[in-house]
This record gives structure tokens, sequence and C-alpha cells, in this order.
């Protein structure tokens, strides 16, 4: 998600959907090429030659929901900087089975009480 974020940022936001497909599919051109399988496979379906079982989104299920969250994320990343530095951090720990605290490493002039985001 922050990989996605972080491509996403430094080129436009006006539209993070396509932003973010364009990111998952690896550029404009990978878009058009998976559209245009997505079609001939919907295609191939209207036919009876593939079934109505197989999904010929080129997209994974939640891509929606993920494009929602990144548009939050980035339309307000002044309030969630933090909150994703932090999590990283507490990944990372995680992963690594490290006692130490948050303060420690980010420094305490870097935590803040949590915010509530307004709603939009």
């Amino acid at each position: 998600m922050t990989r996605a974020i972080d491509h996403i940022r430094p080129v436009h936001v006006s539209n993070v959907p396509l932003d973010l497909e364009e990111y998952l599919l690896g550029g404009p051109a990978r878009v058009r090429e998976k559209e245009n399988i997505a079609m001939l496979l919907g295609e191939l379906q209207a036919a009876g030659e593939v079934p109505d079982s197989v999904n010929t989104d080129p997209l994974p299920p939640h891509t929606l929901a993920m494009a929602e969250l990144v548009n939050g994320i980035v339309r307000r990343s002044d309030m969630v900087v933090d909150a994703l530095q932090h999590l990283k951090y507490v990944s990372s720990v995680t992963m690594v089975s490290a006692t130490t605290s948050v303060a420690e490493n980010l420094g305490a002039a870097t935590i803040r009480s949590p915010q509530r985001l307004p709603r939009t």
C-alpha cells in the first residue's frame, strides 16, 4: 500500500483509481493490454467458450476498496503520515521479534495523539 501511495503521489492525484490500476498492472501499456485480454475473454465467455464462473476482470476484487483507502490517505497525507510510520515500525519490529519502544526509534516529538479523520 505504501509503495502504491509513493508511486501515485508524485504523478498526480486527479484520478487515483486509474493511477492505482496503472501501478498494480505495471503501467499504462499493461493496463491497455489487460483490458484487451479481458475484452477478448468476455467475448469468448459470451460465445460459451469460457465458463461464466471465470472472472475476466484483470484487477483483484479488492481494488475498488484499495483505491478508496489510497485516495483518503493521499488527500489527507498530513494527517496519516505519523500513523503510517508507526505501522511500518511496528510491523518491522514484530517481524524480527525485537523489544523496543516507538519513542526510542521515531522520537517522542513525532508521536502525536490520534486525531479523528473528518468524514468526506
